[in-house]
């Protein structure tokens, strides 16, 4: 029996993407590419002719952009599931482990935006003293300067916000 050569041959599969054969070892074993130069291996020429290879959703989606309500770009630097993936922000910072469905939403924090609004800023207290964020983790976390006094640490935002942080100087 003669060995028929697929390669080469190329179709469209389910999702409109088309893709060719690059590899043809037997019916029941073949390598396919698509247009984007990504690799799907060891699939039927029966699920290549039906349109059924698709790709690896971890390859469809990185390097995938979105837009983040701050308007700043991020981009999919890793895509392990849905519910787990890394974005890069266009100034290089990192976020890991993240919801992609929140990702295409925009709705996916950049982690300095809030703290770096937040240092320096400024608020004179009820009691007469001038106040200062010197340190914001998260909400949850910052210390405040009292001018001529102490470091006060681990507050919240709200105290500073409504002046309940109270020490003696």
């Amino acid at each position: 029996m003669r060995k028929i050569d697929r390669k080469g041959e190329t179709t469209i599969n389910n999702r409109g993407e088309k893709i060719t054969i690059i590899e043809y070892r037997n019916y029941d074993d073949l390598d396919v590419m698509f247009e984007d130069g990504s690799i799907v291996k060891h699939r039927t020429y029966q699920s290549f002719i039906n349109g059924n290879i698709k790709r690896d959703t971890k390859i469809i989606h990185k390097g995938e952009t979105s837009i983040a309500l701050n308007g700043q770009v991020m981009t999919i630097i890793a895509f392990r599931k849905k519910t787990d993936i890394d974005i890069q922000f266009e100034d290089g910072t990192i976020v890991k482990h993240k919801n992609y469905q929140n990702f295409q939403k925009g709705l996916i924090k950049h982690p300095h935006i809030y703290r770096d609004r937040h240092i320096n800023e400024k608020k004179e207290s009820k009691y007469g003293y001038k106040m200062t964020i010197v340190e914001y983790r998260n909400i949850f976390d910052i210390d405040v300067q009292i001018e001529n006094g102490p470091l006060v640490e681990h507050k919240t935002y709200q105290q500073f916000e409504k002046d309940r942080i109270k020490v003696e100087v």
